[in-house]
């Protein structure tokens, strides 16, 4: 029984004619029918942590359809590029988006991408769960969409709260937002462009 195996596999040509909607659906279907097959086959002991195994693999497995599906996108190159204005300790943000050092740092990247917004955006932070996991987290929202740093992925704010569940989310204040860009050890600050 192999609890990893993959489930579900988008084919474009398959679901040529399908919506989105169509798509997720086939997706949970195939999912329950395969949880529910091998929940019937583990002793009792067992039945926690295997489905706490599957439903990661799920959730993974979701993931990487929601991007697939193109409901979840990288972060654009545009803003890509505006990131070579801000630093975080003498590194470009750009810099640390290139070399994954983006993660387990989501408090102070989250506060640097929010330099590349003029208004309207929050930045959020909460417990966040995954099946296997549950972690504090910090992220930038703007326009109904999450900014999520350590993934590099943009997602709609209602798949990011469905997929992490967040709790007890609290929005930084502005006096905290200045706090974090002012740390001495990750101080964050925007250098201009070198146009000529």
């Amino acid at each position: 029984m192999n609890l990893h195996k993959t489930v579900f596999s988008y084919d474009r040509k398959q679901y040529k004619d399908a919506t989105n909607e169509q798509v997720i659906n086939d997706f949970n279907s195939k999912w329950d029918i395969r949880i529910s097959q091998i929940i019937k086959r583990v002793n009792e002991n067992e039945k926690n942590s295997i489905y706490r195994i599957l439903k990661n693999k799920r959730y993974e497995e979701y993931i990487e359809l929601l991007k697939q599906l193109k409901i979840v996108t990288p972060f654009p190159q545009e803003l890509l590029n505006k990131m070579n204005r801000v630093y975080i300790s003498g590194k470009s943000l750009a810099d640390h988006f290139k070399d994954w050092t983006t993660r387990s740092e989501c408090y102070s990247m989250s506060v640097a991408l929010s330099l590349l917004f003029l208004d309207k955006f929050i930045i959020n932070k909460a417990q966040l769960k995954m099946p296997l996991i549950t972690f504090e987290h910090q992220w930038l929202e703007y326009n109904g969409y999450v900014y999520d740093t350590t993934h590099h992925l943009i997602f709609p704010r209602e798949i990011y709260y469905s997929l992490y569940c967040p709790e007890n989310v609290h929005t930084l204040t502005n006096d905290e937002i200045d706090k974090i860009k002012n740390d001495i050890f990750n101080k964050i600050e925007v250098k201009p462009t070198n146009k000529r």
